[in-house]
């Protein structure tokens, strides 16, 4: 079964995203902390990781840049209410896989973790991390 971390600190999204990722048939794996997020993807060594870009305390973008710096090559998806803020082309925030506007419907999301789990449920080892996107 895939693992997934999601560091969000908006409860209510965070239930959510774990009902519909579980019923999905993956593993969910949370936290609303960004310290506690980098301590679980190195710690948990999940599939993919759900961030948010606005935590508390360390940051979404923090964790971000520092699992990189740990050579941590698991796909992210950051999500972000700041839409204005981000170049979705351009890649705003180069160390995340894909980005998410806030708010999002949930197909939108699923599709987002599936193209991002592709290769890994294919039975092919884990996909690299293209931090240029």
């Amino acid at each position: 079964m895939l693992k997934i971390l999601i560091v969000e600190d908006d409860d209510e999204l965070l239930n959510g995203l774990d009902i519909i990722l579980t019923k999905e048939g993956y593993r969910v794996l949370r936290t609303s902390q960004g310290e506690a997020g980098l301590d679980m993807a190195v710690r948990e060594k999940p599939h993919l990781i759900i961030l948010d870009a606005s935590l508390p305390g360390i940051s979404g973008l923090d964790v971000c840049r520092e699992l990189r710096e740990q050579g941590v090559r698991t796909p992210i998806i950051l999500m972000s209410a700041k839409a204005e803020a981000m170049d979705r082309r351009t890649g705003s925030y180069p160390d995340a896989n894909a980005y998410i506007a806030k708010p999002f419907g949930w197909r939108e999301l699923l599709t987002c973790v599936r193209t991002q789990l592709h290769d890994i449920e294919r039975g092919h080892p884990r996909a690299k991390s293209n931090p240029s996107l």
